[in-house]
C-alpha cells in the first residue's frame, strides 16, 4: 500500500510541475490609471482595462499617452482591481474625491490601451 501512495503522490507533484503549469503567465488583472495634474488643477484617468502584472511598464505607458495628448501631469499611478465593475468603481470614487478638493476630472484616455 505504501508504494502506491507513493506513486500518486509523485505523479501528483510531477503533474503540478509540468510545463503546462510552470511559469504559466499570471491571470490578467482589472486595472485603470489615474495621473493628477497641478498645472491644469485636474485628475485625469483612463477607462477599466485587462493586464498582466508589469506595473512600471503600465504606468510609464499612461504618462507617455498623457504627454502625447499634451497634458501637463505627475507621476501615474494603476491601481488593480478583481473585476472590471471594482476597477470602475475605485476609478470613480477616486475621481470624486479629488473633485471635492477642488480639482476638475476627466477621463481623458478613454483610448489609452497599454
Amino acid at each position: 500500500m505504501a508504494p502506491t501512495r507513493f506513486f500518486v503522490g509523485l505523479a501528483l507533484i510531477v503533474g503540478l510541475a509540468s510545463p503546462g503549469t510552470v511559469g504559466a503567465e499570471a491571470p490578467l488583472d482589472w486595472r485603470y490609471c489615474l495621473a493628477l495634474s497641478d498645472l491644469e488643477n485636474g485628475v485625469y484617468a483612463s477607462a477599466p482595462f485587462r493586464s498582466g502584472p508589469n506595473l512600471s511598464d503600465l504606468e510609464r505607458a499612461f504618462e507617455t499617452h498623457l504627454d502625447k495628448l499634451g497634458v501637463k501631469h505627475g507621476v501615474a499611478i494603476c491601481p488593480r482591481s478583481d473585476t472590471e465593475l471594482d476597477a470602475l468603481a475605485a476609478r470613480d470614487d477616486a475621481m470624486v474625491f479629488h473633485q471635492v478638493r477642488g480639482l476638475s476630472s476627466a477621463i481623458a484616455a478613454g483610448e489609452f490601451e497599454p
